[in-house]
């Protein structure tokens, strides 16, 4: 269930809802001068990966009840993504793959 939608500089936030009341939030930015990332990396496992063919960076957390995120960059296009989600590596991948351009 969608939550909110946000307008940032250059893109937009989402956050949405599990049926398990867990929140997922997803960001794309155009302007990558006013943005900015912001992830916790304490008791996090830093892993480097691939959505489709661009390069990823991701963070699961170690702790219960906490969101992991993947953050990929779209260089031909210049977009900025990320996701934040209590899923593991597997999971952010496969639901990062499923992010497409709409018109």
């Amino acid at each position: 269930m969608e939550l909110m939608v946000e307008d940032i500089p250059g893109g937009k936030m989402y956050l949405y809802m599990s049926d398990l009341g867990n929140i997922l939030q997803f960001t794309y930015t155009y302007d990558k001068s006013s943005s900015d990332l912001f992830v916790k990396t304490e008791d996090c496992e830093h892993h480097s990966d691939f959505v489709n063919t661009l390069p990823a960076d991701i963070y699961i957390v170690q702790k219960e009840n906490e969101n992991s995120a993947i953050i990929w960059q779209d260089q031909r296009n210049g977009v900025l993504f990320e996701i934040y989600a209590r899923m593991n590596q597997a999971e952010l991948i496969a639901l990062a793959e499923t992010v497409t351009k709409i018109s």
